[in-house]
């Protein structure tokens, strides 16, 4: 009930909800007895970068022979993590509704192209990720969507470890993506036939902001019993990360994250009082661990897989 409450504003990463939430599962940790296992006492600390999509001077149009559609950045949403400078690229238009949607998708018709589909709504996210999945290989240009309620949409924020060379994070939403919710871009879309046509799209995307973070994970030992096992260990654990807060709409807007993360890192707690309550202890190691950045791509198990305090 605390941790998932509107006092945390559903713990996104990065946030204060998230670090009070470290704290808070910091304390309880501490009154179980259990060894801390953090470089901070019990808290795990990751310096990180914070890449932001930039929406000033972000432009949209969509042509189709003498009709035009121009949009701005008010009514549009961008994961875009690069400079876009696209002009009057030939666009592809593809049926989400289409059940061998996956099996048509061909490199030849996505290479180099703006990737055009309706917005995903709850019923059609399982299908989109598979989308994103075999979009992946084709190597579009950009991926722009109109309408759909945005659920499954990634936020134009991404983190990766400081000190990390190379590109942002990989993943199904990797690419490019423009949403967009403005009713001329969806009646757009709906006039256009599935496939390449004379129809085209330019896009412009600023460079991205970036700035340094520090984040958690949480992490308790409980010494084995046994002099032999106890350099070997179990390790319980979860992420208690969630979503944050929807950028707009009507009504409540946190998500709370009750389920999964919430009771996923309150059950590695009650794990560990009725472990630390046994006489004898058990004969392994138990390290319990609750993670940061999960919903942004496992970023907190990753983090302790490469820094473990047990390999």
């Amino acid at each position: 009930s605390y941790l998932a409450s509107d006092l945390l504003q559903g713990r996104n990463t990065p946030s204060r909800g998230l670090d009070i939430a470290a704290e808070y599962i910091a304390s309880e940790f501490r009154r179980a007895g259990l060894e801390p296992g953090g470089d901070d006492g019990y808290l795990q600390t990751s310096a990180m970068i914070e890449t932001r999509s930039n929406p000033e001077g972000f432009a949209l149009t969509l042509a189709n022979g003498g009709e035009k559609t121009v949009l701005g950045p008010d009514k549009a949403s961008l994961s875009v993590f690069q400079p876009l400078h696209l002009e009057r690229i030939r666009r592809d238009m593809l049926d989400r509704n289409d059940p061998n949607l996956e099996k048509n998708l061909r490199k030849e018709e996505m290479d180099g192209k703006v990737v055009l589909m309706h917005g995903p709504t709850r019923e059609l996210l399982a299908p989109l990720r598979k989308i994103f999945g075999v979009l992946m290989s084709t190597k579009p240009l950009a991926v722009v969507m109109a309408g759909g309620d945005g659920l499954g949409i990634p936020e134009g924020v991404r983190l990766r470890e400081a000190g990390q060379s190379g590109e942002e994070p990989g993943g199904f939403f990797s690419l490019p993506i423009v949403h967009v919710t403005d009713p001329r871009a969806v009646e757009f879309l709906a006039s256009l036939p599935r496939g390449v046509s004379q129809a085209t799209a330019s896009i412009d995307v600023s460079a991205p902001s970036a700035r340094p973070v520090q984040v958690h994970n949480v992490v308790g030992i409980l010494r084995g019993s046994d002099p032999r096992l106890k350099d070997t260990c179990v390790l319980v654990t979860a992420h208690y990360d969630h979503l944050g807060v929807k950028a707009s709409g009507a009504g409540d807007r946190i998500y709370n994250g009750a389920n999964d993360d919430g009771s996923g890192t309150v059950s590695v707690m009650e794990i560990a009082d009725a472990l630390t309550a046994l006489n004898p202890r058990p004969r392994r190691s138990v390290v319990f661990i609750t993670f940061f950045g999960e919903e942004k791509g496992d970023l907190g198990s990753h983090y302790y897989a490469a820094h473990p305090v047990f390999p």
